[in-house]
C-alpha cells in the first residue's frame, strides 16, 4: 500500500483526529493490513486565518517545509489536516512533486452524492472569507448558506477559544443559535469546515446532520492508498 503523509500541527488535536479516523475506518484484521503513515506535526506554521486576513502569506514557507520533509521521508501522497490551509493548495502543488488531496472538493462531492440540496457552511473566518467551500460547492452545483458576521464570530470563538484552548462552555459560545438560524433558512446539513469543529461538536448534545470533512478526507486517503474503508 501507498504511504500517506499527514501535514499537521494546525492544531495538533485535529491532526490526531485525522490519523485516528484513518486507522478506525481502515478495513484491517492485523497491524500489517493498516496503511503506513508519516506525520509532520508542524506547530511552527503561523495561524492560517491571520495570514489570509493580513495578506502576508506568512504560513506558506512552513507549509512548504512540511511538504518537503514528507517527500524526503518517502510518502506517496499528502493530506492536510487543516481546511484553511487549502487556500494555498495551488501554490503547494506547483512546487511539490507529491500529489496532495483536496479536502473541500472531496467534501463537496460527498454532499452532492448524499443528495443534499442546501447545506450550511461552518468554518474559521479565514476559510469563510476566501470561500473555500463556497467555490467547491458551486463546482458540484449545491446551494449553500453561511453565517452572518455576528454568527461567524461565534463559530470562530468555538474554534479558537474553545477547541484550541481546551475550553467548552455550556452555551458553546452561542453556536446552537447559529445552527438554528441556518436551519430555519433551509440548511439540511452542516459542513464542519474546520478540522477543530468535529472535535468541538463531540462536547455538545446538539443533533443535526453533520458533514465531517476530516472523515471524508480520511476515507478518500484510505482508497487512494490502496485500502478499503469500513
Amino acid at each position: 500500500m501507498k504511504t500517506i503523509g499527514i501535514l499537521g500541527g494546525m492544531g495538533p488535536l485535529a491532526t490526531v483526529d485525522l490519523f485516528q479516523k484513518i486507522v478506525l475506518h481502515t478495513n484491517a484484521k492485523n497491524d500489517q493490513d493498516h496503511i503506513p503513515m508519516i506525520i509532520d506535526n508542524n506547530t511552527r506554521i503561523p495561524d492560517r486565518t491571520e495570514s489570509i486576513l493580513n495578506k502576508d502569506g506568512a504560513c506558506v514557507k512552513e507549509l512548504f517545509n512540511s511538504c518537503h520533509r514528507l517527500e524526503k521521508a518517502g510518502v506517496d501522497f499528502i493530506i492536510i489536516a487543516c481546511n484553511t490551509s487549502h487556500y494555498y493548495y495551488d501554490e503547494l502543488i506547483k512546487y511539490t512533486s507529491t500529489p496532495i488531496l483536496h479536502m473541500p472538493r472531496i467534501t463537496a462531492k460527498k454532499v452532492k452524492k448524499k443528495g443534499i440540496k442546501k447545506v450550511g457552511i461552518l468554518g474559521s473566518i479565514g476559510t469563510m472569507k476566501v470561500g473555500l467551500y463556497q467555490h467547491a460547492l458551486k463546482e458540484v452545483g449545491v446551494e449553500y448558506l453561511v453565517p452572518n458576521t455576528k454568527e461567524q464570530n461565534m463559530v470562530h470563538d468555538l474554534i479558537y477559544k474553545g477547541v484550541k484552548a481546551g475550553y467548552y462552555p455550556k452555551d458553546g459560545f452561542g453556536m446552537e443559535k447559529v445552527l438554528e438560524s441556518l436551519k430555519e433558512q433551509g440548511a439540511e446539513a452542516f459542513i464542519l469546515g474546520c478540522t477543530e469543529l468535529p472535535l468541538g461538536m463531540e462536547n455538545y448534545p446538539w443533533e443535526y446532520t453533520w458533514i465531517d470533512p476530516t472523515l471524508e478526507l480520511a476515507k478518500e486517503a484510505i482508497l487512494f492508498a490502496g485500502g478499503t474503508w469500513i
